[in-house]
Formats: structure tokens, sequence, C-alpha cells
């Protein structure tokens, strides 16, 4: 026997339709205020039909609603806290800075969780408390960029047709120190600059060290690479993160190491 009780009201002027859970006496009430009325309506048929739960009812009233209690529930059941002031404080311990608290708002699923866990892992390794908070405002701010599995990021860079860095100077790759050269950065290369090299003041928007920026920066930035210049995809780690330069409405940063991923076509994420 149905524990819902479903009425359909006309009056001529407005029609409604009536959800009351007889458990809970609990009333959902949908009207025709609303452009989809007919269609919620033939779904609440359905459903009555079927003697569906009233959370079946509530769930495509509300689906909004659904998915906010979803996330909730999956960040208690993962020991999730977000604070008052949007921190975030994660079961290992960890407190991350306001502002990445609407990225652990929307998890829905624990994959997505494991991935924001190895960054934050990897975040608390980062000596540089500026660094920190300035990376979670880059990523806000940057929806090209994507933190992947490993807790790594996910940027891009424009090189030049022989892969090579368009800028000369100190670098690493592969474990080869480089005094003043164009830096290889053709796809499986690892490229290292000390961090106490590189220059930390934010100010400062062309400098030394390891520039990684977005998708946009990286297309606008390959025109001045010379013709038949690339585009690649990069990985760091946010432990490696220096500093992110103020100029190009903060569109690019500072790494001390990379590894250079793929090369994409302009435009392709």
């Amino acid at each position: 026997m149905s524990t819902v009780f479903v009425s359909h009201h006309n009056d001529g002027y407005h029609k409604s339709t009536k959800i009351t859970d007889l458990n809970t006496m609990d009333t959902l009430i949908y009207t025709d205020d609303n452009q989809d009325y007919d269609q919620i309506k033939e779904k609440i048929i359905e459903l009555n039909n079927n003697n569906a739960d009233y959370s079946e009812y509530y769930s495509i009233i509300y689906p909004i609603d659904k998915d906010k209690k979803k996330m909730k529930d999956l960040r208690e059941e993962l020991g999730i806290i977000i604070n008052d002031d949007n921190t975030v404080v994660l079961p290992n311990g960890v407190v991350l800075p306001e502002g990445i608290s609407s990225i652990f708002n929307d998890i829905t699923d624990r994959e997505h969780f494991e991935y924001l866990m190895n960054f934050a892992d990897l975040l608390k390794k980062n000596p540089y408390d500026y660094a920190k908070n300035s990376l979670i405002d880059w990523i806000m701010r940057n929806p090209s960029l994507t933190i992947l599995p490993d807790g790594r990021i996910k940027g891009y860079r424009a090189v030049r047709k022989d892969f090579k860095s368009n800028h000369s100077g100190y670098g690493i790759v592969n474990g080869v120190e480089y005094e003043n050269d164009h830096l290889d950065n053709t796809p499986g290369n690892i490229i290292e600059f000390p961090s106490f090299m590189i220059d930390h003041d934010p100010s400062q928007r062309c400098s030394i060290g390891l520039h990684v920026g977005t998708l946009e920066y990286a297309n606008d930035y390959s025109y001045g690479c010379g013709e038949g210049s690339h585009i690649v995809t990069v990985a760091f780690s946010p432990k490696d993160v220096v500093s992110p330069p103020y100029d190009a409405k903060q569109s690019k940063i500072r790494v001390s190491l990379m590894e250079i991923l793929e090369e994409i076509n302009p435009g392709e994420k």
C-alpha cells in the first residue's frame, strides 16, 4: 500500500498537484506557476502508479536540493568540514584556505574526492603560505585548469616549433643542467628550476622561473613563439608553486618543476 497521497486540482484559473507523505504528513505542492508543470505532473502520475516513496517525488520537484543533499551527505561521510569562514578541514587534518570551499561543496563522488585529497596532500608540502593561498585563488579564477587524479594541476605552455622555450636561461631537463639555453619542452620531459632562484615577487610580471599558463594565455603567447609553434599541456605539483605574477589577469604562475604531458591543437582543452 502506498504511503503517499497525490491529488490534482484545477479551479479554472490555476492547476496544482499536492503530494502528502502519510507517515510524516510532510507536503509538497507544485503549481502551474512553473512552466514545466505539465511535464512534472506526468512524472508524478507515473510515480504514483508505481507506489513511489515520498523522496522520489521530492527529487523531481527539487532536483537541485537533492544534489545538494547528496553532496552534503558525502562530505559528512568522508569527514570533510566546511567552516563558516569557508576554510576546509580535511580528514587528514589539512586546513585549506577559503576560496576552495566551492570545489568541495561540489563533490558528488568518491573519485573526485580522492583527486582533491591528493591535491591537498601535495599542497601542505609547499613551504610558502602565500604560494598556497595564491594557487587556490589562481585555480578558482581559471576554469581551464584541471586537478589531475594524482593531485597535480594541468596547465599549458606555448613553445617554439622545435619544442624549445621561447626565452633562454638556466634550467634542468631530465636531470641535465643547462646554463643558458632554450629548454626542451618535448612531451615526456621533466623540467626543473630551483625554487630559491625563482622570483617570488608576484609584481614582477616577466621574471626568473618556469611559467605555466591557462589555455587562453598559452594560445595568446603562441603567436610570439614564431611560425609552427606548439601548445603543450604540463602537470605541476601544488608543492612546487612559487608565485603567480599579477599581470595578464593572473593567467600564469611560476613553478619549480613541471612535466610536459602532450601537444594539443590550439583551442583544445
